[in-house]
């Protein structure tokens, strides 16, 4: 986990502050009461500590959530691991579907439903190598047209 050193200074400046009240209440002793100076250094620190605590606050919050989510994050598949447990059998040179049912019965051979669980690996190559080969061109009707010429003719 990552430490935040805004934090860590400003912890430091607190526990510096809290061990200077008792430097102070210790040199007070029993006999006697204190003396201005030492109440105006105490009031002084006690306002310095709630300040560091109002500071301290958000940014612990902060580092909490931070660690959770280094736990969560840590906890997800990595991409290495997710392409190695997929795609087993090599991705053939480039695949083109005759029809969009051979699509469907390559997904579904894929997905374990066509033969009952039963997971076709090299479906899952054509599935795969079939998504990460698609361009925007392929696609027809998804981009516009483009209109060249002028848009703006200022002769009648």
């Amino acid at each position: 986990m990552t430490t935040n050193p805004v934090l860590d200074r400003l912890r430091a400046e607190r526990a510096e502050a809290v061990g200077s009240m008792d430097t102070i209440l210790g040199n007070v002793g029993e006999n006697r009461d204190l003396s201005d100076a030492e109440t105006g250094l105490l009031e002084t620190t006690r306002e310095r500590i709630t300040a560091l605590d109002a500071q301290i606050a958000p940014l612990e919050e902060y580092a909490a959530l931070r660690g959770a989510h280094e736990l969560t994050t840590a906890a997800l598949p990595r991409p290495s691991d997710v392409a190695t447990t997929h795609v087993a059998a090599p991705a053939p040179a480039r695949c083109e579907y005759r029809s969009a049912g051979a699509f469907v019965v390559d997904y579904l051979r894929a997905n374990g439903i066509m033969d009952r669980g039963v997971i076709d690996q090299e479906a899952v190559a054509r599935i795969y190598q079939t998504r990460a080969d698609q361009i925007t061109s392929d696609t027809t009707g998804l981009l516009p047209q483009p209109i060249v010429g002028a848009v703006v003719s200022l002769i009648d």
